[in-house]
């Protein structure tokens, strides 16, 4: 059962949070542009798309999160959006194990 500390207690650690997800976000968007061209390359490259796409939204959830956090002065909404991203991680990881199989069929069917 989750406590109501757990819950209702805000970290206020937020803008450190926020501070170092926001430099995050600028090294995902840079390996975003690097790996760009090579989106639709190889399996291992549209994977390393795929990580890069995800860890943008992410940063941009935990800034946006520790936003309403201290706005709302609640954990709930990082709580939600956290679960947001655990989300987008499974997907993320669903689409890359698509794109492998895909990629499998396709060299054993010769194409």
């Amino acid at each position: 059962m989750l406590s109501k500390d757990l819950l209702l207690a805000v970290n206020h650690n937020l803008y450190l949070i926020i501070g170092i997800s926001a430099i995050a976000l600028v090294a995902n968007i840079y390996c975003l542009w690097l790996i760009a061209q090579h989106r639709q390359g190889e399996v291992h490259m549209r994977a390393s798309w795929i990580f890069s796409r995800n860890n943008v939204i992410a940063n941009l959830g935990i800034i946006f999160a520790g936003l309403l956090v201290n706005l709302f002065d609640s954990r709930f909404p990082d709580l939600i959006i956290g679960v947001i991203i655990a989300l987008l991680v499974f997907l993320g990881g669903i689409e890359i194990m698509r794109d492998v199989r895909r990629e499998r069929v396709n060299l054993h069917s010769g194409m």
